[in-house]
């Protein structure tokens, strides 16, 4: 690919102007538009030390809009690591954007719940926690809590 006349900086500020980017995520979008790497790896650098690329406040942000959105830590530490977070960030992001997660499920349990709690009714319900990305063990324990509650 032909690389752009304007520089990576240049277009670092275009991109970083729209929303914030990983470093990771970054440095792969100036890769994509032309820049060779050793150019778009010290455009990162130039903003990472300048603050405008933080990895830290990006995975904090991401975390806690998808935790609000009512995703498990799982989903939550894959969404941020398909947007170039690094593994343990991702991870230690994840754990402290839901770190309320049997709050979380009782919520969602009582808004998705229908009339009965029968076993079709409660498979229903936590194949919907888990693929929100909530650990088998919490859903388990939302679940047994809903049914107390029900038969009360």
């Amino acid at each position: 690919m032909k690389k752009p006349i304007s520089s990576a900086r240049e277009a670092c500020v275009t991109l970083l102007a729209r929303r914030n980017f990983s470093a990771q995520a970054l440095f792969e979008k100036l890769c994509a538009r032309g820049y060779d790497e050793d150019e778009a790896e010290d455009a990162v650098s130039y903003f990472v030390d300048l603050g405008y690329v933080d990895d830290a406040q990006f995975a904090a942000a991401l975390s806690a809009a998808q935790a609000a959105k009512g995703y498990g830590a799982r989903r939550v530490e894959q969404f941020l690591r398909a947007h170039g977070v690094s593994a343990s960030m991702a991870l230690e992001a994840a754990e402290i954007a839901c770190a309320d997660s049997a709050g979380r499920i009782d919520a969602l349990l009582r808004a998705k719940c229908r009339a009965s709690l029968d076993a079709t009714e409660r498979a229903r319900l936590g194949g919907m926690l888990f693929r929100r990305g909530f650990d088998a063990a919490d859903i388990q324990a939302g679940l047994n809590r809903l049914i107390s509650e029900d038969t009360e």
